[in-house]
């Protein structure tokens, strides 16, 4: 099952080869980074479809340090009517930009339906429930700063709250996409796309590649934990990027899907480590507000 594509509103010698490989890096897409972060509501039609919902909601992008988008419940549907308080959805992205010592991206995600949806029919149907979608997504770049090559491990953990009114569409859950990727040219916070249209690598280790999928699926109600390392190997100077894609989708009744505490990745060698992704002066406003630092509480 792939959460992800049902709505949105994813090598080395020492010293001088290393040197080469640095010098021959394509640097114009090499400090990509970004983040992005969408909500959508809707109501559910017996046929399958799913429209007459309040218009979703976008925020960041490419270049953009940090990302919210938040919608509460009490917009008017598709006919303009309402409000019909289908609950809430809310999703939330920030980058570390550290240069010393960086953490991997946080993200958060959450869905939390009221069990109300619209009375108004469309295309002569009337809905029989209301569902969310909330996705946040962000890529930042790093730079290895160590003086002989070496394996790093990405760990990333998932913490998810879910709970299933009775959905049997299969798009209920919480998933999380992750990989560590180098000669990354634009911004996509899908890896297929990243590597099948732009060129980029999945960087790994004894033939496993640095790229997880985790998914607390419909099946699984309550509080789960789920942790991945990804192991991968660097060369002096060599410039890598992580990409992260968090989902938490509910449909039908009051189901919830909760991953706002959070996900959240850590590197095992930080002090090896610096990011060269650089926030704008209003996205490093955004932060000095607080952003980065409430994604780091717990509830």
């Amino acid at each position: 099952m792939s959460l992800s594509c049902a709505h949105t509103g994813i090598a080395f010698n020492l010293t001088l080869a290393a040197s080469l490989t640095f010098l021959a890096a394509p640097q114009a897409g090499a400090q990509v980074f970004g983040a992005e972060a969408s909500v959508t509501q809707s109501d559910r039609f017996p046929n399958g479809g799913y429209t007459n919902g309040p218009n979703g909601i976008f925020s960041g992008g490419e270049g953009a340090f940090g990302a919210a988008a938040l919608l509460n419940g009490t917009e008017l549907d598709h006919n303009g009517s309402g409000p019909w308080n289908r609950g809430l959805t809310r999703a939330s992205a920030a980058l570390s930009g550290a240069a010393a010592n960086p953490i991997a991206p946080i993200l958060r995600a959450e869905t939390t339906l009221s069990g109300l949806f619209s009375n108004v029919p469309f295309g002569g149907q009337f809905p029989d429930a209301a569902a969310g979608f909330s996705q946040a997504g962000a890529i930042e770049t790093y730079q290895y700063t160590g003086s002989a090559p070496m394996t790093l491990t990405l760990t990333y953990t998932l913490h998810g709250n879910f709970f299933n009114d009775g959905d049997a569409s299969g798009l209920s859950g919480i998933y999380l996409s992750v990989g560590v990727l180098g000669n990354v040219t634009f911004f996509s916070t899908h890896i297929g796309t990243l590597t099948s249209e732009g060129g980029a690598v999945i960087l790994g280790h004894n033939g496993s590649d640095a790229e997880a999928f985790l998914l607390i699926a419909a099946t699984t109600n309550g509080f789960t934990t789920q942790t991945v390392s990804l192991p991968f190997d660097v060369v002096p100077g060599q410039i890598f990027s992580v990409v992260a894609q968090l989902g938490a989708n509910a449909v039908g009744g009051t189901s919830f899907a909760d991953a706002y505490s959070t996900a959240s990745g850590t590197f095992d060698r930080p002090d090896l480590i610096s990011s060269i992704s650089l926030p704008t002066p209003s996205a490093a406003g955004l932060l000095a507000l607080g952003g980065l630092t409430a994604l780091r509480r717990r509830r």
